[in-house]
């Protein structure tokens, strides 16, 4: 039998008879015309006829391609004429030893590169560089989904911080200038407009200042110096000593001697808080902050430290050290008298406060909050 033609399947150059390995690309040449796999398939076959003398040469095509019918079976790695239950292969040497033979770029029947050629050892292998791509995008959809979920529970971690931050720590603002005012109650030698008559009263003793309502009306004690006070920061420390939800203690700010303009700041029974903005004809009074409910209020019988800072149309709330509320009232009053009350309302037989402090100050540069 003559020698065939020997030709590159991988580059299409001619092959000497001897030359194993492609001079032009180094792929092996495959004996394919000389071995027929299928005879080496089944040992059933043994015995059974002489070999066909013309047998058909192996086609490249049956390395590449999911359509073809692969020559050893069903398996990858089934009994096969390079695998465990046919005649072992080993091939020479390449003449480069550092030579590393390509494992890619057989043509299939359609002319496209097929993703992997038989390496030296005889039978296709696992591809394994699919492993690393597949691998490391898993790893990147799971790091991917761990800085979304980070940076949602770092974005959720800030913003609870922040809000705790502002309504938990912020100290009253204390001006390093001279109070305008202060009293700590020791005496009357302020001259506070102190009188008792029938449902209400005014006292001043160890050193508290007490006020008294059980006519369903305010009870109020200007601040006795005859000051129109604009922008200011003023604190006092007050406790409910008798109060239902609808009874209140607090400071009147911007204000005049009828009660005719300026704000409130309530502080009642139930621990709600609210601002409300008062006019001549009391039917227009406004809720700029309506009662809310804050869990920095001291129950009745206990000390609440309360202080609002007006500068401008801002108005900011403390209470107990907290920012409680931030406003704006453009266009509303701008200087008034400060004051502190107490006020029954309508379904309690009387309220009643006391006052251990109270200091007038310029406003802060700053305001809290």
């Amino acid at each position: 039998m003559g020698i065939p033609n020997r030709i590159c399947p991988q580059c299409g150059n001619p092959l000497a008879p001897s030359e194993m390995y492609c001079s032009n690309c180094g792929t092996r040449y495959m004996e394919s015309a000389e071995i027929d796999p299928t005879q080496r398939a089944s040992s059933s076959n043994q015995g059974q006829g002489p070999a066909n003398p013309s047998p058909t040469p192996m086609e490249p095509t049956q390395y590449a391609g999911s359509s073809s019918s692969s020559p050893y079976g069903s398996s990858l790695y089934s009994n096969t004429a390079y695998g465990s239950g046919g005649q072992s292969f080993s091939p020479p040497p390449p003449p480069n030893a550092s030579y590393t033979p390509p494992y890619g770029g057989v043509p299939d029947a359609h002319g496209q590169q097929s993703p992997m050629q038989p390496p030296p050892g005889g039978f296709v292998q696992p591809p394994q560089a699919r492993k690393g791509p597949n691998i490391g995008l898993i790893i990147g959809v799971v790091v991917l989904l761990l800085v979304l979920v980070g940076g949602g529970i770092g974005i959720y971690s800030f913003a609870k911080s922040k809000s705790s931050t502002t309504n938990a720590t912020t100290p009253t603002p204390v001006s390093t200038q001279a109070a305008l005012f202060s009293d700590n109650f020791a005496d009357n030698s302020k001259g506070w407009g102190l009188a008792s008559a029938s449902g209400y009263s005014g006292t001043i003793s160890n050193n508290v200042m007490t006020l008294a309502d059980a006519n369903h009306k305010i009870l109020d004690m200007a601040i006795p110096t005859n000051t129109s006070y604009s922008d200011f920061e003023v604190t006092t420390t007050l406790t409910l000593l008798k109060a239902d939800s609808n009874d209140s203690a607090g400071l009147y700010f911007r204000g005049d001697s009828n009660l005719g303009q300026g704000y409130f700041v309530d502080i009642y029974g139930d621990n709600t808080y609210d601002i409300v903005k008062i006019f001549p004809d009391s039917t227009k009074d406004t809720f700029l902050v309506s009662p809310t409910n804050s869990p920095s209020i001291n129950a009745v019988g206990q000390q609440n430290k309360l202080a609002v800072v007006a500068k401008g149309s801002k108005i900011v709330v403390l209470i107990n050290d907290k920012v409680v509320s931030s406003i704006s009232d453009n266009g509303g009053y701008t200087s008034g008298t400060i004051e502190l009350f107490v006020e029954n309302g309508k379904s309690s037989n009387g309220a009643q406060a006391s006052f251990s402090s109270v200091a007038v100050y310029p406003a802060p540069n700053q305001l809290p909050g």
